[in-house]
């Protein structure tokens, strides 16, 4: 803002010379008129004739007028945009605080959820052993049992596969691509699935059951023998590890060699007691086949992660791998047995284990296994595999009169321990060696690791 100051000179008309003042009788006075700034107060306009000083002060009148105004404006301005910002932050508040809710209630889905998911598979599972059961003890073929149910399973499974991944088939049906879905078919199904339920024929749910625990332990042994896993006896991990495999091999010969006084006082006969009992116990021929089953589901476990190297569709890996378990089990179960009894299927038992098998043991457990896994990592699903044990222990003693001895029940707390010894110990070893990869930044070549998944039995 710029200020005026008025210097009034009186001076004489009959003044000529300065050194020489007249004073005269009719005076005129001289307003001289100067503009200064006060941010530079020592630099003054010169003198402005009084026209040209009205001019100055018109237009300084209109320049105040529009500063004024401007200067309300901004006011205005800066009261809509404090206004504006005050409910910006109450709206970013309210966000804030819906965000929160939203996790708070998200984070109880997550962890609900996936346990939800992995009890209703081990369900499944337990459901599909008691079926498989009453369904051999009637007469029927074990490999045919594996046909129709992974035919039944690869019709579940194709609609989803072709929809996500139709336009990888063509280029994902290489040579090598069949090789390893050919062996993962060959070891996990035919032979580890087969001679699961060729030792199941020979013993009961419950005690065959128990045995899917140690599938973890020997995959984990035969990495070591293949070097693809190490034991690290110098860490806690590692010796959490140890002591996991040790008890669940305890566990494991308690079962087979301890017998101990029944504890089940559920012994109404029944007809479907009859036929779980209708076949010869030969005990030690099922246990060495439920031990040979567990080798082939580590090398199963092992040719999965080749196969997942050469195709990653998991969808349309699993599909390729039930088709071909249905046409490698069809070949072998004819030559082995072409009676009708043995693959015919009716309105009865052989039927709904086909159908709830195939559906739900095979089809609907591996999409919520991989759902788990995805959400909490590749050993969250085998620490629920306990519970498939109590589930069929509780169904064959309630329902089917099975004694539940104290032998099963002895070994079966061992395994578990064991089993989530070995779990913790794993879950361990992993974290701190994602740790320690984080924190280096050398490119090195990963270390093959075999995921511990749950199984399909």
């Amino acid at each position: 803002m710029k200020r005026i100051i008025i210097a009034t000179f009186y001076t004489s008309s009959s003044s000529r010379l300065p050194n020489k003042p007249r004073v005269a009788h009719n005076h005129r006075h001289h307003n001289l008129f100067f503009i200064y700034s006060p941010n530079t107060p020592f630099e003054v306009s010169p003198p402005l004739s009084l026209r040209k000083f009205n001019t100055h002060i018109l237009q300084a009148k209109s320049q105040a007028g529009v500063s004024s105004s401007v200067a309300a404006r901004r006011q205005e301005i800066m009261v809509r945009t404090t206004t504006r910002e005050e409910e910006e932050e109450e709206a970013a508040a309210g966000e804030v605080t819906d965000q929160e809710n939203k996790k708070t209630a998200a984070g109880k889905c997550s962890w609900a959820a996936p346990v939800v998911a992995m009890v209703a598979v081990q369900v499944m599972f337990a459901g599909s052993q008691i079926l498989t059961k009453l369904a051999i003890n009637e007469g029927m073929l074990v490999l045919a049992i594996l046909t129709y149910r992974h035919i039944v399973a690869a019709l579940c499974i194709a609609p989803l596969a072709f929809l996500l991944d139709r336009r990888k088939i063509g280029e994902n049906l290489t040579p090598n691509v069949c090789l390893w879905t050919f062996i993962t078919a060959l070891t996990g199904i035919t032979l580890g699935m087969g001679l699961f339920y060729y030792g199941l024929k020979d013993t009961s749910a419950t005690y065959a059951t128990n045995f899917s625990n140690l599938i973890p332990i020997v995959t984990f042994f035969f990495s070591i023998l293949v070097r693809m896993e190490s034991l690290k006896l110098g860490t806690r991990w590692g010796q959490l590890k140890i002591v996991g495999a040790f008890l669940c091999v305890g566990g494991a010969l308690v079962i087979s060699l301890y017998k101990g006084v029944s504890l089940s006082s559920f012994h109404h006969k029944t007809l479907t007691t009859v036929v779980l009992h209708k076949t010869n116990q030969h005990m030690t021929r099922g246990t060495i086949l439920l031990v040979a089953s567990c080798l082939g589901y580590a090398v199963w476990f092992i040719s999965q992660a080749q196969l997942l190297k050469v195709l990653p569709s998991k969808n349309l890996g699993n599909l390729l791998t039930c088709v071909m378990a249905s046409i490698q089990t069809a070949i072998l179960g004819i030559c082995l047995d072409r009676s009708g009894n043995s693959w015919s299927l009716g309105w009865n038992v052989k039927l709904m284990n086909v159908l709830f098998s195939g559906a739900f043991a095979s089809a609907a457990s591996f999409y919520l296994i991989i759902w788990a896994v995805e959400k909490k990592g590749p050993s969250y699903p085998s620490m629920f595999d306990p519970l498939s044990v109590v589930f069929v222990a509780i169904i064959e003693a309630i329902f089917f009169g099975e004694d539940f001895t104290l032998g099963i029940l002895l070994g079966m707390i061992l395994m578990i321990a064991g089993l989530y010894s070995y779990l913790w110990g794993k879950r361990g070893e992993s974290e701190s060696s994602n740790s320690a990869a984080e924190i280096s930044t050398l490119d090195v070549d990963k270390e093959v690791v075999v995921p511990v998944t749950s199984h399909e039995v």
